[in-house]
């Protein structure tokens, strides 16, 4: 907890957090085009290969701009301009209520986050109703349309350069981590649309670090920009730490990942000292052969493939981390001897481990 009782500025930042334009007014033109085109179905998601925005509203708010501010403005209405204009590398802003939903993607990482109400995601057959709470994060290239057609929907776009992300994502990580590798798989395949889902409902810490993301809005100091990276993996961390078990996967239907596979990888990670097929299949509620069917698919590995990555991972850690004997640490990881621990260890590192505790040198990151 970083504050006590609800954060004040909760209250003022809807009103008053943009200093270049004013978001109710902008809102309200978008909104009155659309109660006077309701022919175009404008909550509708559609693509559009040309103008983004009508010509009437385009112009509308175009003159409204030219008036009130001196803000970029493109009739490409969702493009890349704020990352790669203002060389942004994190920005926190609310996203327009009655823009018109268009399918578009991003080449950067998108993160969602349903300040207040309810709206729409839509992914190629896929709608997702986002309510209160919701976070939605969104890998580059993923392709997408947001509706937010009503009053009471308050909904916050952060954007975050790739090289950022991985930064601060994977930072969260310990090295001997599987979940690093699984998500990195996931969100960096190319041609799908890829999108992790979690409920967080009314948490205090996630609502305190996209507030604080708010308030540094459109500030290029540096020592802001520390913050906002500092914001990011709060946010990431509290996502990962307390919302994994119900984080949902949302991935092109002819993309065979289950949703149960991160919970199967951390089931793993907690129990790599003793878990094996059987026990594990029968945890989850599945044979054998189709819980091995799974892992293939959603992390490229087989069971004694994913079980041994986190036993050796583990390993490498006790070797640079400790001065355990070897055969303890073989122990300590799973294995029923020391020999069959040097040979497994051999084979996935390329050396003994004790060459490898004498190099101190990790290379478990080809994983």
């Amino acid at each position: 907890m970083f504050w006590e009782g609800e954060p004040t500025m909760i209250y003022t930042i809807t009103e008053h957090f943009d200093p270049i334009y004013d978001y109710e007014a902008i809102v309200g033109i978008f909104k009155k085009y659309y109660l006077r085109h309701p022919e175009q179905h404008l909550d509708i998601p559609r693509t559009d290969s040309g103008r983004a925005l009508p010509d009437e509203l385009y112009t509308d708010v175009k003159q409204y701009l030219s008036a009130n501010s001196s803000i970029y403005f493109s009739a490409d209405f969702q493009a890349d301009d704020i990352i790669d204009r203002w060389n942004y590398d994190i920005e926190a802003m609310f996203h327009l209520n009655y823009v018109p939903a268009i399918y578009h993607s991003h080449s950067y990482y998108e993160v969602i986050y349903v300040l207040e109400g309810e709206c729409t995601n839509y992914s190629g057959s896929r709608t997702i109703p986002l309510k209160k709470g919701d976070v939605l994060i969104l890998a580059p290239g993923a392709t997408h349309a947001i509706s937010v057609f009503n009053d009471e929907c308050r909904l916050v776009n952060l954007i975050i350069r790739s090289a950022t992300f991985e930064k601060t994502f994977y930072g969260i990580f310990s090295k001997e981590d599987i979940f690093s590798h699984f998500f990195s798989k996931l969100l960096s395949a190319q041609n799908i649309n890829r999108f992790l889902y979690f409920h967080t409902a009314d948490d205090s810490t996630v609502l305190y670090a996209i507030l604080s993301l708010l308030a540094l809005h459109n500030s290029k100091d540096q020592s802001q920009h520390y913050k906002k990276v500092a914001l990011v993996m709060l946010l990431f961390s509290q996502l990962l730490t307390f919302y994994m078990a119900n984080m949902e996967l949302f991935i092109d239907k002819d993309t065979k990942i289950d949703k149960n596979v991160p919970l199967i990888l951390q089931y793993l990670q907690n129990n790599y000292q003793s878990a094996d097929l059987v026990s594990t299949a029968a945890k989850f509620d599945y044979t054998p052969r189709h819980l091995t069917r799974l892992l293939t698919e959603g992390t490229g590995h087989r069971f004694l493939e994913n079980l041994q990555i986190i036993r050796i991972r583990n390993a490498c850690k006790y070797l640079e981390d400790t001065t355990l004997p070897v055969e303890m640490i073989a122990e300590e990881c799973g294995y029923s001897s020391a020999r069959t621990f040097r040979e497994i260890f051999t084979k996935y590192i390329g050396k003994p481990p004790r060459e490898y505790r004498k190099e101190s040198r990790p290379s478990v990151s080809h994983w």
